[in-house]
């Protein structure tokens, strides 16, 4: 508890204690009493408001006196009210409303304890006035407790007095609301500390009850339960024989033993429903809560992806159907006549070739001739030119010649050996040369004419079998992989696999999303049969088993209770962290053919 709370507490006690004075107050002086004084004691070392309305006794009238006397519980009624509505109307989690519910609490509490006729608070003082019955509390007890002592160990009855019944009456409830009360704070006690310190509890539940029994059985067991056992030995048998035979009629008469726990519902068959490809969801045709029988159409889905694959497989496939027809039928006609003529034209080609190569081997046979006479006419001119320098050179010597005239035979003499060696290197270029375009072009007509050949030959010989085959078995793998598409095409409309009823909810909000491969759709129920799961502690297992029936009682059915059948038990238990405890599960079956029962109550 925060430190928070227990001043918001504190304050509140305060206040309402406070405004509850001042009711009793204002009550008295309304109808003609005095208040003397009113304030602030120490009780115990304890704040306490006080208002003094001892003048309410001189009231002659009894709804007056009883006026003042419910006034202050009545004022703690009008605040608790007043807090109510504030901690309704208001936002959860703010400070307004948390101070509201510490104050209803507050307030609550003091109606209960106030208006309670057992203690000695405004409800016993209201009933004292009502029935006219001063020391109502302490008579009651003393009359209460002769009439016991006189019917249990046999004392002398008890004088009558007048109302006597009464007196009775709230004697029993009086004593009965002590016993009870007693054992509520003992069992509490022990619950609470048992977790934290067993022997602790223990000792203070121990001193708890052993002071509470005082207080409660205070007056029974006086000088009459002594004189018994001394004088009434008749009636002391009777009781010891009562001491002896209760424990043994609890030992031999099998008591019924109850386990009692939480318990949850679930469905004996439920059926989640997964999205088979991928795709946009168009439509759905059911809602929460929907009966759908086997079969029934529940999602429609729309996949632009699938159907533009399914498409281009069927593409393929017509395209692998032709290219497989014209590989079982062959060559066309046309073609293999077209290529005969290539084959007969390339022949020509090659024949024209050889022709062409003959002409220029003889071509160069009398270019090779003509340039070798072209060199010696060359060699002939050059000697002559030398011979006739060099009687230029003895005639130049002698001065018979003119310079002018020798070095114009030089200059022939160096003309002639330039013209000499370009005939030569004509002729060298020309032998290299020789008649290698002609062969290359005869080597070139002569393999396009064996390729027409092969190219003839295969149309001729026709398709290969490994051809034919392969194709085949591409053909084959196109279709199932369209035969697979397909069959994810028909997955689109999503049927109910069982009879049972749609429990997602906000299902028409999914309309256009898209829906992942393997993702959740929805959920289907059959409720007709339902598990039921308790959580029973590990102490009450003992006696349990199976096939045992077992009765329910849920909260939407507060005035029915159904039962089940235990199917089984689970082999361990499991312990909650904020328990001191461990549970175990209890799976039981039962039928539910009205649907009252639903999955989660």
């Amino acid at each position: 508890m925060r430190w928070e709370t227990i001043a918001i507490v504190w304050a509140g006690i305060f206040l309402s204690t406070y405004l509850h004075e001042c009711a009793h107050g204002l009550t008295c002086k309304h109808y003609g009493g005095e208040v003397p004084d009113g304030g602030v004691l120490l009780l115990f070392f304890m704040p306490c408001f006080y208002c003094n309305v001892s003048d309410a006794w001189l009231i002659p009238e009894k709804y007056r006196r009883m006026a003042i006397t419910l006034a202050g519980a009545y004022c703690d009624l009008c605040v608790w009210a007043l807090c109510v509505f504030v901690w309704r109307l208001t936002m959860p989690d703010t400070f307004i409303n948390y101070l509201a519910l510490m104050m209803l609490s507050v307030c609550g509490t003091r109606c209960l304890l106030n208006l309670n006729p057992f203690l000695k608070l405004d409800g016993y003082y209201l009933l004292i006035d009502w029935l006219e019955m001063p020391n109502l509390r302490s008579r009651s007890e003393e009359y209460w407790k002769a009439h016991l002592r006189w019917w249990m160990w046999g004392g002398s009855r008890p004088t009558r007095e007048e109302r006597g019944w009464i007196l009775i009456g709230y004697g029993i409830f009086k004593w009965i609301v002590a016993i009870l009360f007693l054992e509520f704070l003992v069992e509490h006690l022990f619950e609470f500390l048992k977790g934290q310190a067993l022997v602790l509890g223990w000792a203070l539940a121990g001193l708890l009850l052993s002071y509470g029994s005082k207080r409660v059985f205070r007056g029974l067991f006086s000088s009459e339960f002594v004189a018994m056992l001394k004088t009434r030995p008749k009636r002391t048998l009777v009781w010891c024989l009562v001491l002896i035979g209760v424990p043994v009629l609890l030992w031999i008469i099998p008591m019924r033993r109850a386990a009692n726990g939480q318990f949850a519902i679930r469905p004996q068959t439920r059926v989640e429903i997964h999205n088979p490809v991928e795709g946009f969801i168009r439509e759905i045709r059911v809602n929460e809560g929907d009966s759908v029988t086997a079969g029934q159409a529940l999602v429609e889905l729309k996949s632009p992806d699938l159907e533009s694959a399914i498409v281009r497989k069927q593409a393929e496939i017509r395209e692998s159907q032709a290219r497989l027809t014209r590989l079982q039928m062959g060559p066309r006609p046309e073609m293999v006549i077209e290529h005969r003529e290539q084959v007969r034209r390339a022949e020509v080609w090659v024949s024209h070739a050889t022709s062409e190569l003959k002409r220029a081997k003889i071509e160069l046979q009398q270019e090779l001739l003509r340039l070798d006479l072209e060199i010696q006419q060359k060699q002939t001119e050059l000697d002559y030119a030398n011979d006739s320098l060099q009687r230029s050179y003895r005639l130049y010597t002698q001065g018979a010649l003119s310079g002018v005239q020798y070095r114009s035979e030089q200059k022939q003499l160096t003309l002639l050996k330039a013209q000499l060696q370009q005939a030569r290197l004509l002729k060298q270029t020309r032998e290299m040369k020789s008649v290698h375009e002609a062969e290359a072009e005869l080597t070139k007509r002569e393999q396009d004419l064996a390729a027409a050949k092969a190219e003839l030959a295969l149309l001729e010989a026709g398709s290969r079998k490994e051809d034919v085959d392969a194709e085949t078995a591409r053909l084959a793998r196109l279709k199932e992989e369209l035969s697979f598409l397909e069959g994810e095409q028909t997955k689109l409309v999503i049927t109910a696999p069982r009879d049972g009823v749609v429990a997602t909810p906000h299902l028409q909000e999914r309309i256009g999303q898209l829906a992942p491969k393997g993702g959740l759709l929805m959920v289907l129920e059959d409720v007709s049969q339902v598990r039921v799961e308790i959580t029973v502690p590990e102490e009450d297992l003992a006696g349990l088993e199976c096939h045992q029936k077992v009765r329910l009682k849920a909260r939407s059915l507060p005035f029915d209770t159904v039962e089940a059948t235990v199917e089984k038990i689970a082999p361990t238990a499991a312990k909650k962290p904020e328990e001191h405890h461990s549970n175990v599960t209890v799976y039981c079956f039962m039928e539910n053919p009205d649907g009252q029962l639903r999955s989660g109550m």
